[in-house]
């Protein structure tokens, strides 16, 4: 199943809240080609494509999202989601990205690295149950003063993550950890800094203790 969105002028909304959300047959959704199809104006997206889940891929990187507020459930169940581009986005103003990705299970790797956080307030179950995830970039985050309740749980497969200067794990309420490698005769059951191989932590000390002069910037993988 798809959609034409052809006639569709959205140039002077503000709104998009649950716009596709529940569209459980939908199986593939192209907005690039729908020249009328704007975000321009719109502040809140909080559930849009909530529940649909079917949709394999969806390449929104062409969407401006410079006035959006509220990303929360933005993503949430859409459970056979495997691709999802989000490169152009702009979160400066966004102050919720709870449950965004929430039970996001097929999606392996997730690049947020033009996303910037400064008016966040709110992380809370954002990517929790992506059983699959492995890969997580988010050198631009800063959740210091944000809650993180639950923000990577069911994570058990993340095994990179991109940090930067300001803290991702750390927010308001307390930390929400990174998974713990189980040891195996391929893992350790610890972390290493792909950057600087002598920095070996476990996974509430990097979760914890990040950003210091200890536990700086960088990649960090499973060793």
């Amino acid at each position: 199943v798809s959609m034409d969105l052809a006639g569709l002028d959205t140039s002077a909304v503000k709104g998009m809240r649950i716009m596709f959300n529940s569209c459980g047959k939908l199986a593939s959704l192209d907005l690039a080609k729908f020249a009328k199809f704007k975000t321009s104006n719109v502040s809140d997206m909080n559930g849009m494509f909530g529940g649909c889940g079917s949709l394999a891929s969806l390449d929104l990187s062409g969407f401006d999202t410079s006035r959006v507020t509220n990303m929360e459930s933005m993503f949430s169940s859409c459970s056979s989601l495997a691709s999802l581009k989000l490169s152009g986005f702009n979160t400066s103003l966004v102050t919720s990205m709870g449950w965004m990705f929430y039970g996001c299970k097929s999606l392996e790797s997730l690049d947020l690295s033009s996303f910037s956080t400064p008016s966040l307030t709110s992380m809370k179950h954002a990517f929790n149950g992506c059983a699959s995830l492995k890969s997580l970039d988010v050198r631009n985050f800063d959740t210091s003063s944000a809650r993180v309740d639950s923000m990577l749980s069911g994570c058990n497969a993340l095994s990179k993550i991109v940090l930067g200067d300001a803290p991702f794990c750390k927010g308001s309420d307390g930390v929400a950890a990174l998974p713990v490698p189980s040891p195996s005769s391929q893992f350790t059951g610890k972390w290493v800094c792909e950057d600087d191989p002598s920095l070996v932590l476990d996974a509430w000390t990097l979760s914890n203790s990040h950003p210091s002069a200890d536990v700086p910037a960088g990649t960090w993988v499973w060793q």
